[in-house]
């Protein structure tokens, strides 16, 4: 049974194989120059799986290789970019040889530690990231000082930054002493270094940060600077979500 991820319009699938920009695809499909087993193909809505289906550009078949989907324990101290001008440690070099072209979907920032996944398959990361899926991520935040209750309710119900008021959060208090309080927090939305930001608009500096859950898909058993491959089931959810 083919994952979702594989079933693409066809100039999505043109341009995931990689011969070309989709506004490209879309002139060679009105062009008559596309075949998807070996019958010509005019629309480029044309749903095609990417595994399964034959397609030709002027008689030249697109081959297309498996995607690879991972999930990453981030360690402190690695940024979440493929490439840096820095030269400081990437996410991508924890990564072995046949696994350095996948690309991380979303971010975690350097100082930041936890659950990150990795593919190659673009349609997915998309998915995945779009604002609309709403799919919701579950961190546990160390910061200085015993929060109060209605600063764990204000957290609950959104907090005003500069760029709009948070959507709304499940929040719990899961341990606290007089120096220190850590809370889990779970956001269904992505601002720029939201979590920092929003117990720094409270008056308290965010000592670790660590991201547990991403849907269903949990830290267990994943040491930082691990990871494992997402099974068929995962990657079926998360399109889904």
């Amino acid at each position: 049974m083919p994952l979702p991820s594989d079933l693409l319009r066809l100039n999505q699938a043109i341009s995931r194989l990689g011969y070309c920009s989709r506004r490209k695809a879309d002139e060679l499909i009105l062009a008559g120059q596309v075949m998807v087993n070996d019958k010509k193909v005019l629309e480029f809505n044309t749903k095609v799986n990417v595994r399964t289906d034959k397609i030709s550009i002027n008689k030249n078949t697109l081959e297309s290789k498996p995607c690879a989907y991972i999930l990453m324990n981030k360690p402190k101290d690695v940024i979440t970019t493929c490439h840096d001008e820095k030269n400081r440690k990437s996410i991508v070099d924890l990564l072995p040889n046949d696994l350095k072209n996948l690309k991380p979907v979303g971010r975690l920032d350097r100082n930041s530690v936890g659950l990150i996944i990795l593919t190659d398959d673009g349609y997915l990361a998309n998915l995945i990231t779009h604002p609309s899926r709403h799919i919701p991520k579950t961190y546990w935040v160390k910061i200085n000082g015993h929060i109060k209750a209605n600063e764990l309710k204000a957290l609950a119900n959104g907090i005003e930054l500069s760029d709009g008021l948070t959507s709304p959060a499940q929040v719990g208090l899961i341990e606290y002493t007089k120096l220190y309080s850590i809370i889990e927090i779970t956001l269904t939305e992505g601002k720029n270094r939201q979590i920092r930001r929003m117990f720094e608009a409270l008056g308290y500096d965010v000592k670790s940060l660590n991201r547990i859950r991403i849907g269903n898909l949990t830290i267990k058993n994943l040491k930082p600077g691990q990871f494992r491959y997402l099974t068929k089931s995962e990657i079926n959810e998360l399109v889904g979500h």
